[in-house]
């Protein structure tokens, strides 16, 4: 399992955290994108947009959260 931010992160935010979370997403049933794709597997970035949004509240309800 990939490792979770260590920080707290927001919309719109550009951080490391927010790389971490998209690896995360990735690697844990809810894809930021395509392969290949910005944010994608291999291509995560550092910016917290409205594709991460979408994966982060596809894993929330996955989830239960």
């Amino acid at each position: 399992m990939a490792a979770y931010p260590s920080n707290p992160v927001s919309y719109g935010q550009t951080s490391s955290d927010v790389l971490a979370l998209q690896r995360f997403l990735n690697a844990n049933g809810a894809m930021v994108a395509a392969q290949g794709q910005p944010g994608g597997p291999g291509s995560e970035t550092t910016f917290f947009g409205p594709s991460t949004k979408l994966a982060l509240q596809k894993w929330q309800v996955a989830h239960g959260i």
